[in-house]
């Protein structure tokens, strides 16, 4: 018996022996079958998943017909070194060869994409008759190329038009189960690179997951990213986003970070002092600049080792707004909680437009124009009127107009409106005129009106003049002039019920003055 494969050339790359002659293909696209024709056997598997070695094999002289043993191996040198994979066998049924024509689907036994990795490979062939004897092992034979596989070998370049519609040179499908398309490994420089002059770089596209994902899983602290961008004179990330602020995507963020334990957007500005210049710039239009959001914690927090946690600049609106529905707007915290410095004409260092609540002690350093005053149950039957000398009620928990002349219940004088809130008069207890306030930051129909305290008087009971001292009269809500006591003629004032000092004249009957609200 002698087994020999004599030498044909397929229209593929061929593998030349001295008794083979093969043709190795890459895929199965460019598999195709002797030319005359002949129907061939193929042993080994689905021409999908393995590759197709083609061959012509003699028995004695003669075209080989029936079944033949093989065993095909792989083999990183053309002598000697070493196995990939392993041997595979085809003696079960064994390959049927027809007129010397076989086809084997060979797999080397391990993922091909660890085997051809575009250094030489080489192949090894041994055959016999199935189930007889030993087996003829030829000469290894290496693997050559088709043609274009040479366009996937390292260093390769692949160059054309794009094709119509989907505008791509190179396109790689990845099935249906869960995958990379195109895997790039490297050890320290770019696994993919992604280059264009005027265009895109890399594109990423998806329509429910992530267009572009980057992940660093290495075990240093603060050592890789995930995603890493550079611009030398541009925009290092762009994020845009058309999609319509809804549920559950109501921000439709441009830019999304997130973190598990740290921030989920961090800037960094390196040395650049210009104005414009920040770790993190927010701008807008119509709407927010920077908008922070916390359920539990800080919606924005702003640190600094040596100038501002927190700047905000207008040049036409407020630099800091805060806005909260159920507790503080702005909140400050340190050995200055809040500091107001006022550098225009209005000259406030802080505006309030509201009630105005302190804790702890108020040192006041400069002039005051102040009006204290005290909120005090109303009675929900009376009819209180501004200038009202009001009286607490010793039968009830509200205040009520005096009805007694020197009363030591005198609490003080209603102020102007009268100003009831929640069921509680508004009552001066010192203070004659309000700081003049000036046009606020925020337009108003008008500007508030000074605070002046006025009270009403009974002059019946004698004339008042300017400089005089009032206290309360008979006459219900009415203040009249205070007489002293003469004790070993020394003249005083009954303790308790001076409720302040006339800014004005009355010689007769009853009106409003001025008066400087100050109880003794």
């Amino acid at each position: 018996m002698n087994i020999k494969i004599t030498r044909k050339i397929w229209i593929s790359a061929a593998v030349t022996l001295a008794l083979l002659a093969l043709s190795l293909l890459v895929s199965t696209a460019l598999a195709q079958g002797p030319d005359d024709g002949l129907a061939l056997s193929p042993a080994g598997g689905s021409p999908t998943s393995t590759m197709t070695y083609q061959g012509y094999l003699e028995d004695d002289g003669q075209p080989a017909n029936g079944v033949y043993d093989f065993r095909v191996s792989l083999w990183d040198q053309d002598a000697g070194g070493t196995l990939l994979g392993s041997i595979i066998v085809y003696d079960t049924p064994g390959v049927t060869v027809e007129n010397g024509y076989f086809t084997i689907y060979f797999l080397p036994g391990v993922a091909v994409n660890k085997v051809f990795t575009g250094e030489a490979r080489w192949l090894q062939l041994e055959v016999r008759p199935h189930g007889v004897g030993s087996y003829t092992i030829l000469p290894r034979q290496p693997i050559t190329n088709v043609p274009y596989a040479w366009s996937l070998r390292s260093g390769a370049v692949i160059s054309g038009t794009p094709s119509p519609g989907d505008g791509w040179v190179f396109k790689v499908n990845s099935g249906p189960s869960t995958g990379s398309a195109i895997l790039g490994a490297s050890v320290t420089g770019s696994a993919v690179q992604g280059r264009s002059p005027g265009g895109i770089g890399v594109y990423g596209y998806t329509e429910d997951l992530y267009g572009v994902y980057g992940y660093d899983a290495g075990s240093s602290q603060a050592h890789g990213y995930g995603g890493y961008f550079y611009s030398s004179n541009g925009i290092g990330i762009f994020g845009k986003s058309d999609a319509l602020p809804n549920n559950p995507n109501i921000y439709a963020p441009g830019v999304y970070g997130y973190s598990t334990h740290g921030s989920g957007v961090y800037g960094v500005n390196a040395n650049d002092t210009a104005w414009t210049s920040a770790g993190v710039t927010g701008e807008s239009t119509n709407a927010y600049g920077v908008r922070g959001y916390s359920i539990n914690n800080n919606g924005v927090r702003g640190s600094s080792a040596n100038s501002y946690g927190v700047y905000g600049y207008s040049s036409g609106s407020a630099g800091v707004y805060g806005d909260s529905d159920d507790w503080v707007g702005v909140y400050g915290r340190g050995e200055w909680g809040v500091v107001g410095d006022a550098t225009g004409t209005v000259d406030y260092g802080g505006y309030f437009y509201d009630d105005v609540y302190v804790q702890g002690k108020l040192d006041v350093g400069g002039a005051v124009d102040p009006i204290i005053a005290e909120r005090f149950p109303a009675d929900p039957e009376q009819d209180y009127a501004g200038g009202d000398v009001l009286c607490l009620d010793g039968a009830s928990p509200y205040v009520q107009p005096c009805t007694e002349g020197n009363d030591t219940k005198v609490i003080g004088v209603a102020v102007p409106g009268p100003d009831i809130e929640d069921g509680e008069i508004l009552i001066a207890i010192m203070g004659y005129q309000a700081a003049q306030p000036q046009d606020g930051p925020v337009v108003t129909d008008s500007s508030p009106p000074r605070m002046v305290m006025v009270v009403k008087v009974d002059a019946s009971y004698g004339p008042i003049q300017r400089g005089d001292l009032l206290t309360s009269s008979p006459t219900p809500g009415y203040a009249m002039k205070a007489n002293p006591v003469d004790i070993d003629e020394v003249q005083f004032y009954r303790p308790g019920t001076i409720i302040g000092k006339a800014m004005g004249s009355l010689s007769e009957g009853q009106g409003l003055i001025e008066v400087f609200v100050t109880l003794q």
